[in-house]
């Protein structure tokens, strides 16, 4: 689990209702484990007493001295403060790792929001002939490093060979630590022998939100752009969403595949004749007509959000684009009798029409609510329509008022493609 410490802050902010499983557009999300709770260490272990330094008040370090701003935090402590899920520490430092030619999604720098308890998520794209198992994380100079296992993405184009994790940097509100806060950290993926195919430098940055009472805080007060017309690259990009139901984490993302139906229904008529609910009242489950059976049938349909892109412009324009990828279960189009399935392959690009913004907004600088009113929305997914806002420079969280639901964006300055877009 999570700290009970970190927790506590926002599910203040989510807890209207987390009684429920949560399904849009027939989409049904996967539980995911909870996170592994790291204990905090009783003392900074790499605070040594040095036994030269006399006692005499008199000769203190001068007061003009720039002050020690993280108090003493070293290597072992920052590890300490990693949130893992499933984490194992493992004592000295990680092998040395190959070049696999691996590539990551993080360019060089993860934001992360101070109090926010989920961090961000990073993907790891590889060759289909090679297995990643796991990463191990590594501060520079701490005395032990992290396993954790990879999460296979089960969805998008690319589904063998992507591979990703989540962490966080849970720093403690006790220390004297300024903020932005930054460190950076190792990510070496490795095979299912503990082998590192690939090693990637990563700095996490810990920036501070918005204060909900005063507006201050952030050294950046607002999510907005400045509108130079509906070809303006937008400002953010959606990293995942998730909503907490009963102590565990439903977690949807990029390339993540979602269940659409479980089962198909339908009847096989006299041997031969394949029919559904919709063609005969007969039709249905526990009939007793004669010459009508009842069947069911395993069904594999689902959708894949590839990309999703956000515009919050200065002049209250508000707009968004995405695309899914639908694999869609039909009865119409399936055999009840021979129980092959038929189903419905699409493409489709949801939010806003070519030449139209989706709608207008009402988010003014410093604010930590904004309504929106959406009437050019198109396609099948609908945006919830108001939300509280969590956000700093490089990141903004949309905390919708639909039971506890909330999206993560991060900054993003590149016109939009609706593919994965990874680094060496």
């Amino acid at each position: 689990m999570y700290r009970k410490e970190k927790m506590e802050p926002l599910s203040q902010m989510l807890k209207r209702s987390l009684c429920l499983l949560f399904v849009l557009g027939g989409t049904v999300l996967a539980l995911i484990a909870c996170e592994k709770e790291l204990e905090l260490p009783a003392e900074n272990p790499q605070q040594q007493e040095n036994p030269d330094r006399q006692e005499n008040p008199e000769e203190e370090e001068p007061k003009d001295s720039v002050p020690d701003t993280t108090n003493g935090l070293g290597p072992d402590a920052l590890s300490a403060y990693l949130v893992l899920k499933d984490a194992v520490e493992v004592t000295g430092e990680p092998p040395t790792a190959t070049d696999g030619q691996l590539k990551i999604d993080v360019k060089d720098t993860l934001y992360l929001i101070k109090g926010y308890p989920y961090g961000d998520r990073i993907r790891v794209k590889h060759d289909p002939a090679q297995h990643i198992a796991g990463f191990n994380i590594y501060v520079g100079g701490s005395s032990y490093y992290f396993d954790v296992p990879a999460e296979s993405v089960d969805g998008g184009k690319e589904n063998d060979t992507i591979v990703s994790l989540i962490l966080d940097l849970d720093l403690p509100e006790d220390e004297m630590i300024d903020f932005p806060f930054s460190t950076e950290i190792t990510i070496q993926p490795h095979d299912g022998s503990g082998n590192p195919l690939d090693e990637f430098p990563v700095t996490l940055t810990v920036e501070e939100p918005v204060d909900d009472r005063t507006g201050n805080g952030s050294i950046c007060n607002s999510i907005t752009q400045t509108f130079e017309g509906l070809e303006t690259p937008p400002r953010w990009k959606w990293d995942f969403s998730h909503l907490e139901f009963n102590g565990e984490i439903l977690i949807w993302a990029p390339d993540r595949k979602q269940k659409i139906n479980p089962l198909g229904w339908g009847c096989c008529v006299n041997g031969n004749i394949s029919g559904t609910a919709a063609d005969s009242p007969f039709c249905r489950e526990g009939t007793t007509q004669p010459g009508y059976v009842w069947v069911e049938l395993e069904v594999d349909d689902y959708v894949i959000r590839n990309a999703e892109f956000m515009w919050v412009f200065d002049n209250d324009v508000f707009n968004v684009k995405g695309q899914e990828d639908k694999k869609q279960y039909f009865p119409s189009l399936t055999d009840f009798c021979t129980g092959e399935i038929g189903y419905e392959y699409s493409l489709e690009v949801y939010g806003a029409p070519n030449d139209t913004p989706v709608g207008t907004h009402d988010f003014t600088p410093g604010a930590t609510r904004i309504n929106l009113d959406l009437p050019n929305w198109q396609g099948s997914y609908r945006m919830p329509r108001s939300a509280t806002l969590v956000y700093t420079c490089h990141s903004v969280l949309f905390l919708w008022d639909f039971e506890g639901l909330d999206f993560f964006y991060s900054r993003f300055e590149e016109y939009p493609t609706f593919g994965p877009e990874f680094h060496d």
